[in-house]
């Protein structure tokens, strides 16, 4: 598991927004965070 700390946490990232409607897209990956937790990675088809 990957640990943070609160600064890396509280920075914001700049991640590219889809503004035009519905886009097919492609799970990469799902990551089990926790038992209850899954993180999903998606792209663009």
């Amino acid at each position: 598991m990957t640990s943070f700390t609160s600064s890396e946490f509280l920075n914001p990232i700049n991640t590219q927004t889809w503004t035009n409607g519905r886009h097919l897209v492609r799970c990469l990956k799902i990551t089990q965070e926790t038992q209850d937790a899954r993180t999903y990675c998606f792209s663009m088809q």
